[in-house]
């Protein structure tokens, strides 16, 4: 009985050290949690990272953030909470933590639940504050690569009051990401259910290599015989004095092709179009060894130039080398549905 009683009171003298480090050793959580007072503040909403996509065909992201607003005892009487975003925090932020966002218009936003409520004897709001812009909003924000939205508890109505540290603050980013050219990465052509040109089409179409020293094997027949799975129906070409061009002709102008297959086609890559074999539009280089290249747009072309750069290579016979090239087999183009 003595030894439980021992070990009760040194629990309760730790629990009574553990309190007076707690209180003491945060100003800002005491301004909270400490004294009778009762504050109402923001919770910690956890990551308030949000994400937007700039595509030449759309601008696509779920910017929407929900908020909730707690008090530190039970509240006496209700209590109102009052919202406001606060755009002139956003200087004062870039200061303190040495970036660059960019605010983002006021009349974009959509706030929904701007005051929450407290019930008497609760000590969260049940509703919850949202913040959001919708989609068709989200190409307004192509002046930077990253905004803020500081979203202020701007009120206290009843028998409490506002904190006054950061916890009366909320910063939602958005990072902006644009993508350049017109090339879906990680897109099939059968995602987006394209129409492949019949092959005896396709067999009238035609290929050449440009480069310096270029050796090649079989020729550009192969890329439209539709045989796959025979090694002699692959072309292969090598270059070690400057990257490979593949330019394939399709014979005539097509006004709307929405992408390309070319089995074979290696990791960096740059597909570039055009309808007189003299000005290039350029689609993208690609980020994997996937063979086909989607567009966002349907674009006009006969033409179709696949750059191969130079890299380096290893092979047990003649160690590290740096040359361009590839083995490559059948191209298809496809036009939209």
């Amino acid at each position: 009985m003595k030894r439980i009683l021992y070990l009760s009171c040194i629990y309760q003298l730790l629990l009574v050290c553990a309190i007076i480090v707690v209180s003491c050793g945060n100003e800002e959580v005491y301004d909270i949690y400490g004294g009778t007072e009762n504050k109402v503040y923001i919770p910690d909403p956890g990551s308030t990272v949000l994400e937007v996509l700039h595509t030449p065909v759309s601008s696509v992201g779920d910017v929407k953030m929900k908020i909730s607003v707690h008090c530190t005892n039970k509240a006496n009487g209700e209590i109102q909470a009052v919202f406001a975003v606060d755009n002139t925090l956003v200087e004062d932020y870039n200061i303190i933590h040495e970036t660059d966002y960019a605010a983002v218009p006021i009349e974009i936003l959509d706030m929904k639940n701007p005051i929450l409520v407290i019930a008497s004897n609760a000590m969260a709001a049940k509703q919850e504050m949202e913040i959001s812009i919708a989609e068709e909003n989200l190409a307004l924000l192509k002046n930077a690569d990253r905004y803020l939205i500081p979203i202020r508890l701007k009120e206290v109505l009843g028998n409490a009051t506002l904190s006054t540290t950061t916890s009366n603050v909320v910063y939602i980013s958005i990072e902006v990401t644009t993508v350049e050219g017109n090339y879906q990465e990680g897109v099939t052509l059968e995602d987006i259910h394209a129409n492949f040109i019949a092959d005896d089409i396709r067999s009238g179409w035609g290929a050449e290599l440009s480069g310096l020293n270029i050796s090649q094997t079989n020729g550009p027949a192969k890329l439209f015989d539709g045989i796959t799975n025979v090694y002699q129906h692959r072309w292969w070409f090598e270059s070690k004095s400057s990257p490979v061009d593949v330019i394939v002709d399709m014979q005539k102008v097509y006004d709307d092709i929405i992408g390309c297959r070319l089995i074979g086609i290696a990791k960096g890559v740059e597909i570039n179009v055009s309808v007189d074999k003299e000005t290039w539009t350029k689609i993208g280089t690609t980020i994997s060894t996937s063979p086909d290249i989607v567009f966002y747009i349907p674009v006009q072309l006969r033409y179709v130039k696949f750059t191969f750069p130079i890299v380096e290579s290893w092979s047990i016979f003649g160690g590290v080398t740096k040359k361009a090239g590839g083995t490559i087999h059948e191209f298809y183009a496809c036009t939209k549905k």
